[in-house]
């Protein structure tokens, strides 16, 4: 009797094996997920530029309507009347900039890159339409929306 006691003692808890294999398993899921889990961080920083540039292609759209010619011209941060270029910047994105040509530069931190958003006036229809863009080769390229295009 007393042998079955002490086997039944050394029946509990798990063998290094048994450890083992649940450890493989943890890291061949955590592998697959850390990639996909990036991805989808990138892109939210992404959204944040994209939203932070929002009210700001709206008051060159309004400042393109004002001058009512077919091409943006003497734009800056101060002529439409927003913030500086760091100012309007935020918490992955280092500034925003509006070129003389009404054109819109987001820069992103942690060298994700840059996001242009060129207007172009039409003055038949009376609206601004909006272009997005990136560098060739730009890291960004893999998080850009769809319809941004390499320059």
């Amino acid at each position: 009797m007393k042998i079955q006691k002490n086997k039944k003692q050394q029946d509990k808890g798990f063998t290094l094996v048994e450890l083992m294999v649940v450890v493989i398993i943890i890291s061949v899921l955590a592998s697959l997920a850390l990639p996909a889990y990036t991805g989808y961080t990138r892109k939210a920083k992404i959204t944040e530029g994209l939203l932070l540039a929002a009210p700001i292609k709206m008051a060159v759209t309004e400042y393109a309507l004002d001058q009512n010619t077919p091409n943006i011209q003497n734009a800056s941060n101060a002529a439409i009347g927003v913030g500086t270029p760091t100012e309007l910047g935020g918490k992955m994105v280092d500034s925003i900039t509006v070129e003389s040509n009404g054109t819109l530069q987001i820069v992103y931190k942690e060298q994700l890159g840059t996001l242009l958003f060129v207007p172009t006036y039409d003055q038949n229809q009376g609206r601004v339409s909006w272009q997005c863009s990136y560098p060739t080769g730009s890291p960004i390229a893999t998080y850009a929306p769809k319809d941004c295009t390499a320059q």
